[in-house]
């Protein structure tokens, strides 16, 4: 079966077919409940680190609010592992190792025999927790690493996070088989150290993602407002990318796409992924602010992903606050289904919204390795 996977995606490439629809597309067509293969589980919002580019600028720890505890994140896994199809979960933030029962829940997906992996700053890792952990599986450690240490420690306005991070991924690798992929988000402070990352990924012998940092414009930001509130009846309509126009119209695209060419050419052994992998036309057109500006025509993560925060509120799009129900009140199988998750799927399939056209997380390559 996996020759097979692997042909059918060869020849999927060859013409050029990057967006083929999730078989859940054509089964929600005929009023089939669906259910994701892919969620992103915010286990909390608490964070060690105040990232300037952060997409969860807009959502710090709520306080008033009480955060699931790991009873109620069983009973979530335990209908998760209940589908004959179990979908893969990305344990994430915040900052997920500041729960003190992070390993509970870790053991548990295991117990369960439910595929997950885990995105991390490593810096609320510490050598104990790594010897504890060594008998887990997960499929992939996903860590932030965003420049030297100078440079990651004022993104990451943390002081000592990159020291930390680097002795984290060093023990990961002394400790355990884990599949280890550092995750660097381009931004202005870093635009001219990416040469280095990769150089510092190398050295770690581990494989890293070069990710655009994602962002509106003020007239798309408008537009999406508008429409979230008077067509999707979202009152409290929130997009994660709301950034400063003029902080970003001091990256020079053109310098970004000769330093990821050179990137590309240079002799290592590891692999070094893109996400979006843009032409130089769409850098530009990208990063000049302009409204017309289109990195991504196509949405399926709707019918194939979801997410879950920190208080039981699910959301079937990991841009746009639109939450669909809490996971408290009902299953995330009839949340998934309701009218509300319904709805905003038959919005996308007449006109993608505003903030579409410029989402770098739908744009971010091959959905087909996500299906097949």
């Amino acid at each position: 079966m996996p020759l097979v996977k692997r042909l059918i995606k060869l020849a999927l490439t060859l013409l050029r077919v990057k967006h083929l629809p999730p078989y859940n597309f054509f089964k929600n067509k005929v009023r089939k409940k669906i259910f994701p293969d892919h969620i992103c589980f915010e286990v909390t919002h608490r964070c060690t680190s105040d990232c300037v580019t952060c997409a969860a600028f807009f959502k710090r720890p709520d306080t008033s609010r009480r955060e699931l505890s790991i009873k109620e994140i069983k009973k979530i896994i335990d209908e998760i592992s209940s589908y004959r199809r179990k979908p893969y979960i990305s344990i994430t933030g915040g900052e997920p190792f500041l729960r003190s029962d992070i390993l509970d829940i870790l053991r548990y997906l295991e117990f369960r025999k439910v595929p997950y992996g885990i995105f991390t700053n490593a810096t609320a890792i510490t050598s104990g927790m790594i010897k504890r952990m060594k008998n887990l599986n997960p499929q992939r450690v996903q860590i932030s690493l965003d420049g030297p240490k100078e440079i990651h420690d004022k993104i990451r306005r943390q002081p000592g996070a990159y020291a930390k991070t680097i002795e984290t991924i060093k023990h990961i690798k002394q400790e355990t088989k884990w599949k280890v992929l550092l995750v660097c988000v381009i931004n202005v402070l870093n635009v001219r150290h990416l040469t280095e990352v990769a150089a510092i990924a190398n050295q770690l012998g581990v494989d890293l993602r070069f990710e655009h940092v994602g962002f509106l414009t003020l007239k798309r930001l408008f537009q999406q407002k508008e429409i979230t509130k008077h067509t999707l009846k979202i009152t409290e309509a929130s997009f994660v990318w709301d950034k400063n126009k003029e902080w970003l119209a001091m990256l020079d695209a053109g310098a970004l796409y000769e330093e990821m060419l050179q990137i590309k050419k240079g002799k290592r052994k590891i692999n070094i992924y893109f996400s979006p992998d843009l032409t130089k036309k769409k850098m530009e057109e990208y990063y000049s602010c302009s409204d017309e500006a289109v990195v991504s025509d196509t949405c399926y993560f709707p019918w194939f992903g979801a997410k879950i925060n920190p208080y039981g509120d699910v959301f079937v799009c990991r841009g746009v606050y639109l939450p669909i129900g809490n996971i408290l009140n009902n299953t995330l199988n009839a949340l998934y289904n309701n009218k509300s998750s319904n709805n905003f799927r038959k919005h996308l399939k007449e006109k993608l919204l505003p903030a579409c056209a410029r989402c770098p997380w739908c744009a971010s390559g091959d959905l087909c390795g996500a299906i097949l």
